[in-house]
């Protein structure tokens, strides 16, 4: 939190490399919720000189060296839904993650306007309404904060263009030769 760019990009630089290292699912679950994953060399996200199919990936996959008289998994592992119960789709940290985690914080953001920054939907009096009534009321208070939106973003893009210095001429090139 309240890190730089620069700082973000290596604390993510590190997870990225770990992604590369992760099974890849191989297809949706079984009907009893089994899944079918591919390990990483077989992936091709790394080169193994013990398995010969790899070598021919892109040079810039990272070469790892399998322990002695290790095997790569033949393909695929079964794993049952039981195994599975913290699987997430990108790994924390990488990337990929923050770009899904960043759209998370947009909506996190709007639903925290709607329950108190721009309006307060969560009055005890709304309880009246029926559901109808209170879809309506939902659809132009989300039309009104939209609006607040676009207009709170013109209005800082403007400042950002009035505050900007003017760009200066250039200096008029001499001609001819100095006497």
């Amino acid at each position: 939190m309240k890190s730089s760019a620069e700082e973000s990009a290596r604390y993510e630089e590190v997870f990225n490399l770990l992604a590369q290292y992760r099974f890849e699912r191989n297809g949706k679950p079984d009907a009893d919720g089994a899944t079918r994953w591919k390990c990483p060399v077989c992936a091709g996200r790394l080169r193994s000189r013990q398995v010969s199919k790899s070598m021919r990936g892109p040079r810039n996959r990272p070469l790892v060296a399998l322990s002695e008289g290790a095997m790569c998994c033949n393909g695929t592992v079964t794993a049952s839904a039981a195994e599975l119960p913290h699987w997430q789709r990108f790994v924390p940290g990488s990337t990929s993650w923050r770009i899904s985690y960043g759209r998370r914080q947009v909506v996190e953001g709007v639903n925290a306007m709607l329950k108190g920054g721009f309006v307060n939907i969560q009055h005890k009096f709304f309880r009246v309404f029926g559901l109808a009534k209170m879809t309506l009321l939902l659809a132009f208070t989300l039309a009104g904060y939209n609006l607040e939106a676009i207009r709170s973003f013109t209005a800082k893009k403007e400042v950002e263009r009035t505050a900007a210095p003017p760009k200066r001429a250039r200096k008029k090139r001499r001609t001819g030769t100095p006497t």
